[in-house]
């Protein structure tokens, strides 16, 4: 009866393969095989020879006091010592893809067991890479959020199709749109790649490489305002809009353990469901932070709301958000972008229509300026400058 042994020993570090063709019946090495190193041959690519051979960094010693046919395989500085069954033999063909028996058919293995050993670790070192990435983006810390679904890169291949459709892109990334397992639609934010100067900032700035939220049926607040189809926009609307937004906005800077603060609140992050319930989004500029530690960073947002002295320190605080929260709400109050007309400042003219007239009644949208809410829109455009 015929058998055969694959063996896998590994040595220091890399991986040797013994394949050893026997018979239960004991015998001495067949003379159709060419003998070397006893009774014993080793798979290509290890170039064994007759007697003795030498491959780059990797030396067979071949022992064959008593028959024993030992084989000394050696690497770098580790040594080790193989004694195959007494009586096996292998014959190897010339150009090393097959193995065969001396009585039997023979057995193509070839690269076979080689390429195996390859994929097996090629997985396991993309899995150790996926693991760091894991950790380093925050993985371990979101495991333990209750309301924190983490999808595999997989998952979100199937759940936008392989990014099958885009629904809009950033300044940090694109955004596609995706389905979940029980139909909610839901949007995929993927990050840009960034150069290795800011790689470990970026890195600290997100905490999963791809984000996904609840899909924004209405899209965000800057199409609603300023887009082609004058959605028509009544004051109450505005006015929940802003209220909800100025919560999500006092939650980050002071409901959380660590200070959130946004850097780039416009109304194009702020997204809009199908019942109007705004939602902050894009951190692209966003830092998580503990209370009160101050620190510097590239000055990067939307020109119109960046506050002038983050612009000019680039020293990003809450003060930074509320800046240009109060940018929002005087866009919503007046329906004009922070530039409009022949290069009209949306601030600066409502701070002029305030010195002049006491009032920003002239700037004031008139799909809501109606007398009865006047007094509101007055008191929200002082709030707002």
């Amino acid at each position: 009866m015929w058998w055969m042994v694959l063996r896998a020993v590994a040595v220091s570090g890399a991986l040797l393969l013994l394949v050893v063709v026997g018979s239960s019946a004991a015998g001495a090495g067949s003379g159709s095989c060419q003998t070397r190193c006893g009774d014993v041959d080793i798979l290509y690519p290890f170039g064994i020879g007759p007697n003795c051979s030498r491959g780059v960094g990797f030396e067979i010693e071949c022992n064959t006091r008593n028959g024993s046919g030992d084989l000394v395989p050696t690497l770098a500085a580790t040594s080790l010592s193989i004694k195959p069954p007494a009586g096996s033999y292998a014959c190897v063909s010339d150009n090393s893809e097959c193995v065969f028996s001396t009585n039997g058919p023979g057995v193509c293995l070839g690269f076979s067991f080689l390429i195996v050993a390859f994929l097996i670790t090629l997985v396991m070192f993309q899995k150790q890479k996926m693991n760091e990435y894991f950790k380093k983006n925050g993985g371990s810390i979101l495991q333990k959020v209750d309301n924190v679904k983490i999808f595999s890169k997989d998952e979100l291949k199937k759940i936008t199709k392989n990014n099958s459709e885009v629904l809009g892109q950033g300044g940090f990334g694109k955004v596609y749109k995706g389905t979940l397992g029980d139909n909610t639609i839901v949007a995929v934010k993927t990050s840009i790649e960034v150069n290795e100067a800011r790689k470990d900032d970026f890195t600290n700035e997100v905490d999963v490489p791809m984000l996904v939220y609840e899909f924004a049926a209405n899209g965000n607040l800057q199409d609603i305002l300023h887009g082609d189809g004058n959605i028509p926009l009544p004051l109450h609307l505005r006015l929940d809009i802003a209220i909800e937004s100025a919560e999500g906005l006092r939650y980050m800077h002071s409901s959380t353990n660590r200070t959130i603060r946004h850097g780039d609140v416009k109304p194009a992050n702020i997204l809009l469901t199908d019942k109007f319930i705004p939602k902050i989004s894009d951190f692209g500029t966003s830092k998580l932070l503990t209370v009160d530690k101050d620190f510097t960073m590239f000055v990067v947002g939307s020109m119109g709301y960046i506050d002038p002295v983050f612009h000019k320190t680039g020293h990003l605080t809450q003060k930074s958000d509320v800046y240009s929260f109060g940018v929002v709400l005087l866009e919503l109050i007046s329906r004009k972008p922070t530039i409009y007309g022949e290069n009209c400042s949306l601030i600066i003219e409502f701070q002029q229509s305030y010195d002049k007239e006491n009032s920003g009644r002239m700037m004031f949208d008139k799909d809501i300026e109606i007398e009865e809410d006047i007094l509101i829109l007055e008191e929200i455009g002082r709030l707002a400058m």
